[in-house]
Parts: structure tokens; sequence; C-alpha cells
């Protein structure tokens, strides 16, 4: 890389530093005191820092990789001259949230800039390990084109708002994705693996099913060749599958809708025909697996602790969340496939125009069917969890407020998903002016086999085939719709998937995306933090304390506060005895305050009875072991409105 991009990656670098820095310093002087799940969190890493190895607090959900690298980095830091005394002359709670600005500064920029890199070569949509280390094209102009966008993406994704946000507070999500992309980056997947299975569970469709999914494609092709034309019938997909190893798997640009199909009916065929060679490819995966499945058999469940509001369930709408947070975030880079698709080319500039792109709109015969199974989706399967609407300092709570204001509105915006997901995948095809096929194919008469040859293996490097799209989709399917929380975290680590495989074009367009979105993350960034550490307001049940807007969304007493308020405007109620917890962090059991709740009605002092928890049925199996009360379980409104 030339001296002058150098300096320019220097000091993009620098300024980020000094943006996150300054983010951290603002938090630990205006925000002192552990915030929401921090005082769970920071509570139980003193805990270990004291060698109190028995004590667990049992609100905390997560493994305890945070507070086992908390103890490790704070021996190390407590043995250095020159950072003890600054370490140690700061609070307990911005020590342990120091742990995460280390992470920001120095482990998640070079994890996303080599994984990047690797994208650039193909290394994980296409599997080209032979050609792992030698660059995608031999013009130095352009490989140093190639890093300095590659730098630009990692300082983007660091300024990625859900991310940036946890560098000041004690939280798991920034080490959970630096471990992530360590797994997709080294040669070592299992021990990465597990090490961010330590930090959170979910992490397992991440660490395990999606590179599991990418080194299958990768195995078989190796073993056979890519194919993406010719006689595309199922029939003889299949054929040339199983005798020959050939995957089927068309770049995204040029795939239609059946040729998701036509992927993963060639995929699943060759790689049974190849089984012994993709088990032992998978080795190091199903390590992973194990271990995960042992501690989930081991542990009764996912979560560790307060596993009655952490039930695993089927939540389909998450996978439709997700396309308006990715449009949100990164209107910058979607925008071009948008506006193609639906502005007339003459409204664009010259750079922006690919007529193509209208080619590559959704047919009716596909559009219609899609909006039916979202609307279905929407009207069978929303669950709207009571953390939800329980705390207004979450985001979510009011987007949600708004989905629910009338009961059509969660259906109107059924063609907003469906937009917004084409878009999305669209964007992983790339724009390019001069679309050329990436491969060749010819039939050998003497094996009969199907060979490659790469004719523009430098003319593409941004290229994504289908079957990444495929399995990108089905990891980030399984990683949200069993979850029945709306939490934006949960989007964080499939948008950095998504995003990281972005193939921007070395053109005028590309830069001027890639600045784009750096100001844009820079302005969210700079509202979310000016409102979370300024636009603090006091509810009246916790006189003298600050609450605070931030991004994630796991306190739910709050819940009992919303309904309560409404309750008290009511004309038909006249006193609303309040029984709940006094605080988000009381531990008070919620089977005991049922039971009192129900005492209450049975001895005539109330005549009914409201109780919130996260299944509803302890509360009510709580209730009802008292004479004379009969608590009923609601999940939906006309149960609820039953005399």
């Amino acid at each position: 890389m030339s001296s002058t991009k150098v300096l320019y990656v220097g000091l993009a670098a620098g300024a980020y530093g000094v943006i996150a820095c300054y983010w951290f310093t603002k938090v630990m002087i205006l925000v002192p005191e552990p915030y929401l799940d921090e005082v769970f969190h920071v509570r139980q890493a003193q805990a270990y820092l004291a060698h109190q190895w028995q004590v667990w607090d049992p609100k905390i959900t997560t493994p305890p990789g945070l507070y086992l690298l908390s103890v490790f980095l704070d021996q190390i830091f407590c043995r250095i001259p020159i950072i003890s005394d600054l370490y140690l002359s700061g609070d307990p709670t911005n020590r342990m949230r120091s742990i995460n600005l280390l992470a920001a500064l120095l482990v998640l920029p070079w994890s996303i800039w080599a994984l990047s890199a690797l994208v650039s070569r193909k290394t994980i949509s296409s599997g080209d390990k032979a050609n792992a280390q030698r660059p995608v094209c031999s013009k130095p102009a352009l490989r140093e084109t190639l890093l300095a966008a590659d730098a630009h993406t990692a300082l983007n994704i660091c300024l990625f708002p859900p991310l940036f946000f946890f560098y000041a507070l004690y939280y798991t999500d920034v080490w959970s994705a630096v471990l992530v992309l360590q797994t997709l980056k080294t040669s070592y997947p299992w021990f990465w693996g597990i090490a961010a299975l330590c930090f959170r569970q979910t992490n397992i469709f991440w660490v395990a099913i999606f590179p599991a999914g990418l080194e299958v494609v990768r195995t078989l092709k190796r073993k056979g060749s890519i194919t993406r034309g010719g006689n595309t019938s199922l029939a003889a997909i299949t054929e040339r599958s199983w005798k020959h190893s050939a995957v089927y798997d068309p770049i995204v640009s040029e795939a239609c809708f059946e040729d998701y199909a036509r992927v993963s009916l060639s995929v699943g065929v060759a790689a049974i025909a190849n089984i012994g060679l993709v088990f032992r490819a998978l080795i190091p995966h199903l390590v992973t697996l194990s271990v995960f499945t042992v501690f989930v058999l081991r542990n009764g469940g996912v979560v560790l602790g307060d596993k009655s509001n952490h039930v695993a369930t089927i939540h389909i709408p998450q996978i439709l969340y997700i396309w308006p947070y990715i449009l949100f975030f990164s209107f910058p880079i979607l925008y071009p496939y948008l506006f193609n698709a639906l502005l007339p080319q003459h409204w664009m500039p010259p750079y922006l125009r690919h007529g193509s792109l209208s080619n590559r709109l959704p047919r009716l015969i596909i559009t219609i069917p899609a909006l039916g199974l979202i609307l279905a989706a929407t009207y069978f399967n929303t669950i709207i969890h009571p953390f939800t609407l329980a705390d207004n300092r979450h985001y979510v709570f009011y987007v949600f407020r708004i989905l629910l204001r009338h009961p059509a509105i969660k259906y109107l915006v059924a063609p907003v998903y469906y937009l917004c997901a084409w878009g999305a995948v669209t964007a992983l095809g790339g724009i390019s002016s001069d679309p050329r096929p990436l491969v060749s194919q010819s039939q050998s008469s003497e094996t009969g086999s199907i060979k490659n040859k790469q004719e523009h293996m430098d003319s593409s490097p941004e290229a994504n085939r289908t079957s990444f799209v495929i399995i990108w989709l089905s990891t980030t399917s399984l990683s949200l719709i069993t979850a029945p929380l709306v939490e934006p975290r949960y989007f964080i680590i499939p948008w950095v998937i998504w995003r990281i495989n972005q193939p921007m074009q070395l053109q005028k367009a590309s830069c001027h995306q890639l600045w784009l979105e750096t100001a844009w993350f820079i302005i969210v960034n700079l509202v979310t933090g000016y409102i979370f550490l300024y636009w603090g307001y006091q509810w009246a049940q916790e006189p003298g304390k600050v609450q605070r807007f931030m991004c994630g969304n796991n306190a739910g007493y709050e819940y009992r506060n919303t309904v309560a308020a409404e309750l008290r405007k009511s004309s038909r109620v006249s006193t609303v005895l309040d029984m709940d917890v006094v605080s988000s962090s009381d531990e008070t059991a919620y089977a005991n305050i049922a039971i009192t709740a129900a005492k209450k009605i049975t001895a005539g002092e109330a005549d009914r009875g409201l109780l919130i928890g996260g299944t509803r049925l302890v509360v009510a199996i709580s209730a009802n072991k008292v004479k004379g009360m009969r608590a009923l379980t609601v999940h939906q409104y006309m149960i609820a409105i039953v005399p």
C-alpha cells in the first residue's frame, strides 16, 4: 500500500480511536453507576474478582465468559506498572467497562479487516482456499484500492451504532462479535467457537451452523466443479451433482428465485454422494456442536438463569423485522439498488444507472405468495413479549407502540418487509457495469466430468454465490425465530456478516457509498449518544434515579408501570394496588408476589388482579395455590375479555 493510503488509513484509525474513547469517557463521567443489565454483570464480575467462584446471579442468562475474561485481564493490568495505577484508580464499574473498549480499539477492527480481506479474495463465499493468499488482481494500484476499501469497510462496521453503543457499557455484545469473527477467519474454528459460546449461547448458529454450511459447499467445489448454466432442470442438476459432484451455484446477480431451490438440491445431492468427505470436513464444527449439546442437556435448557422469561419458541416475524433494520442502518449501501428498481434511469447520475436491476425485481407470481406468507406469519405468529412493551427506555418500545396503534398497521407494512428483504439480498449480488461470467464449462469426453476454467477471476472479486445467500439466510432465520423477544442486539452479527460480504465496486459509486455510510453512522451515534447522556428522565416510582434511552431491551418489570398507568386513567377503576417489585434490581420471586396478590383478592381487599410474567403460566399456578382463587393464563385478547 502506498504511503498516502497508509497515511489515510492511519488517520481514519486514529479518528475512530478518538471517537470511541470520547464516548467511553462521557459515559464514564455521566453514567458512573451500573445501568440496566450492568447491575447483574458488574456484580457477578466482582464476585469472580473476589474469587467467589460459587456465587452466581440467577438473573443472568449468559455463560460466564465475560467475567472470566475480566478476571484474566484484571490480573494482567494490575501487574503492568504504568497501567496499574490508572486502572486501579477508576471505580469498579468503569474498570469492567474498559474491557469492551479494549476490544473496540485493538481486537475488533483487526478481526473485521482481516475477514473483509478474506472475503475480497473469495475465501468465504466461494471457498477458493488454494488462492487465499493470492491477490485478486496483479495490478498494484487495484490491489491497494482493495486494501483501502477493506480498511474503510472495517472502520464503518466498527462505527455500526448498535455495536458502537456498547463500547462504553459492560455487556457481552462486543466480545461476542469479536469471537464469532475470529471463528470465521481462523484455522481453529472449534477453539474460537467454544470461546464464543462462553459469552453467548445463541452464537452456536454463527460458530457451528454457518461455517459448517460454508465448509460443505467449499469441500464439494474442491471435489467437483461449479456450474451455473446448461440444462437447469431438476433431473439434470441432480444427475450432475450425484455423478460428477458438480454443484449448481450461480452468482447472486444472475440467479432467479428458482435457482435457490436448484442450488439447495444440488448441494444436498452432492453432499450425500460425498458423505465421507463432507463428514471429515465438518469435524471441527461437529466438535463445537457437541460441546453445546452437552451444555444444553446438563443445564436443562439454553439459558442459565431467568429461564421462565427466556423460553425458546417459534417466532417467524423475527425474520421480517431484520429487513427494515438493515435498510435503516445500511441505506447508503442499498439505495442504488432500490433507486434502480423503482425510479426511471434518467433521474439518476450515470454511475448509479444499472438497467439490469429492473429485471431482477421479483415477478408477480413470486411476490403475491410471498406477501401472503408475510401476512399469515404476522397474523398467526406475532408474539408481543411482555418485555417488549415493558420499558420505555428502549427504542423497540416506541416502534411497537406505532405498530400496535391500529390493528391494520402491522399488515400494511408487509410490502415494506418484502421490499427491504429484496434490497438486502440483491445487494449481495452487487452492481457491475460489465457483468461477465466467472467460469466457463467444458465437457470432457474422456471422463465425462465438468471442469471449470477461471476466465475472469480478476474481474469480479466481489461476486457472491447463491449458496452463500442460502446459508446466511438459513443461519439468520435459525438465530432469530427461536427468540420470542425482539432485541436489536440479536441482529448485530447477522448484519455484520451481511455487511462484510457486500461486493463494493471499485468505482465512483462505491467510494461515495462508503463515505455516506461513515457519515450516517456518525450521525446516528451522535444522536443516540446525546439522548442517552442528556435526555434522562425520572419515573414516579423511582424518584431521584435517572432513566436513559438505550438500544437494548431486557428489563421487564416496568411493564406493570405501563399497565397500571392505563388502569388509573380508566373511569371503571377506582384504585390500583401495586404488588410488584420496587425496582429493576429487586429479586423477589414472582411466585411470592402472585400469592400475595391472590390473598388480597380472596380477603376482599381487591376485586380483580393482573399478574404479569414471562411465561404467564408460573404466576397463574402460584396464584391458584391460594384457596378460592382462580387465575387464568392469558395469551391473546379474546381470552382476556372472557367474563
